[in-house]
């Protein structure tokens, strides 16, 4: 109380005892009211009077204005006194006569806040995170620095992996096709799961040849396969059997069942339609596990790329990406987790996180927890350089904004130049919808694989 702390100062300064008695007499008076308040309650600011350097020799006047004070009843809420002395409060400048809706509801604004829905909270969130380890390199030595970095933080992002086993294929069934054969085998990618892989092996190879990992998207396995297109027919440039296109041309190519599609899936997705797949399965189960889902699916893939190093056919020097929609999600990660990948073509994904997946009601299984907090799909996409990178676009493919994907591509242009290489990225944006495009990809291949 401020009664005893003039004590203690009256006795720290030796003041005769006539006045000390009378303020013992007069602290005690207003101690023993009636009305007197709790501590904490109805005293308020101090005053200029009150401070250290005015109570160094008390005087009857002061003590008899102190004791006027204590008897005058306090007007209002004891909350609205408390509220006076916070700190907070004495910093705020004066809001005038504009009225606390905080404490009084009938005074309170009557518009109704704007700002009541969740797009408005994530929007502001993300304007408020900027990308941790964004690439701003200048020369070779600050590429490599982040490079590390941020390399180190996306395998951390794409979750722990399963325990390696050993690895085992079984070869299931073998179809012949006029210019490749078509084998379908499982890998063994963990203890309790095996992976269903279609393996495709041109005919009348000659020397080993580049091999071209194939992932498929949402729509499952068979689209991609190419089953019902027949012999010599014409064949559109927009197609997503692209295993087939490639073993046409003399590569090898491997098809996983990306994990929670056809065969592989669990519990049904609601928007999987008629196509069999559990993404949201699978994202529920690895996110617990703390792993990811795009972490899983790249790990079956480089027990795919395990395999195919054994095979006699295969130059495992020369072993290739590709992936489109979904599969083109993996693309972006795969490289980063396994360099024995020489070679990336992603389509219908490349573009930003920002205004892609955060953006619009993509599957959950796209989206990588915490990514955004590190870099863009551009900074990802950078972890592949100075490997070779196509960019495969639809300009009408609205889940993959080109303006995005324009953007992002002068900024690898940048990185791919400063090291030296800047033929090896490229980009085939091309009008058309989400959908694969082998407008480049042949090209591209000899270009860098020699055939």
């Amino acid at each position: 109380m401020a009664g005893v702390e003039r004590l203690e100062t009256v006795f720290e300064s030796g003041g005769n005892v006539m006045r000390v008695l009378l303020v013992l007499l007069l602290i005690g008076f207003a101690g023993c009211g009636g009305n007197a308040s709790p501590p904490g309650e109805g005293e308020g600011p101090p005053t200029p009077r009150d401070t250290p350097a005015n109570i160094d020799e008390p005087t009857v006047e002061a003590a008899e204005a102190d004791l006027k004070q204590k008897a005058v009843p306090k007007s209002g809420p004891a909350s609205e006194v408390a509220t006076s002395k916070s700190p907070s409060s004495q910093s705020e400048p004066d809001s005038g006569s504009q009225p606390d809706s905080n404490r009084d509801p009938s005074t309170a604004a009557s518009e109704k806040p704007t700002q009541t829905g969740v797009e408005t909270s994530f929007r502001g969130l993300a304007d408020s995170t900027p990308p941790e380890l964004a690439w701003k390199a200048t020369t070779i030595e600050e590429h490599n620095a982040w490079h590390t970095a941020f390399q180190t933080k996306m395998i951390e992002v794409l979750g722990r992996m399963p325990d390696r086993v050993p690895l085992k294929v079984k070869w299931i069934e073998k179809k012949q096709f006029e210019t490749f054969t078509r084998h379908k085998i499982y890998i063994q990618t963990e203890r309790t799961y095996w992976c269903p892989v279609y393996f495709l092996v041109p005919h009348e190879l000659k020397e080993r040849a580049p091999a071209i990992v194939c992932l498929h998207g949402h729509d499952g396995v068979v689209p991609y396969l190419g089953e019902g297109r027949k012999s010599g027919e014409p064949r559109p440039v927009l197609a997503r059997d692209f295993a087939r296109f490639f073993a046409e041309h003399g590569y090898v190519t491997a098809v996983p069942i990306v994990r929670g599609w056809n065969e592989t899936a669990g519990y049904q997705d609601p928007q999987g339609g008629s196509v069999k797949r559990s993404c949201q399965h699978v994202t529920m189960n690895s996110v617990l596990l703390g792993m990811s889902p795009a972490g899983l699916r790249c790990w079956d893939a480089m027990r795919v790329i395990d395999f195919l190093e054994t095979q006699d056919m295969v130059d495992s020097k020369r072993i290739g990406l590709a992936g489109l929609s979904g599969g083109g999600t993996l693309s972006l990660y795969l490289p980063i987790l396994d360099q024995r990948v020489k070679l990336v073509m992603l389509a219908g994904i490349f573009s930003s996180y920002r205004n892609s997946f955060f953006a619009m009601n993509h599957c959950i299984c796209n989206c990588l927890p915490g990514v955004m907090q590190y870099g863009e799909m551009s900074d990802v996409v950078s972890l592949h350089a100075p490997r070779p990178v196509l960019l495969i676009n639809g300009m009408r493919d609205e889940s993959a904004p080109i303006a995005d994907a324009r953007q992002g591509l002068e900024q690898l242009k940048r990185v791919y130049t400063l090291l030296g290489v800047p033929e090896r990225i490229e980009a085939d944006f091309f009008d058309g919808p989400h959908e694969w495009s082998n407008g480049k990809t042949l090209e591209f291949l000899a270009k860098h694989f020699g055939k």
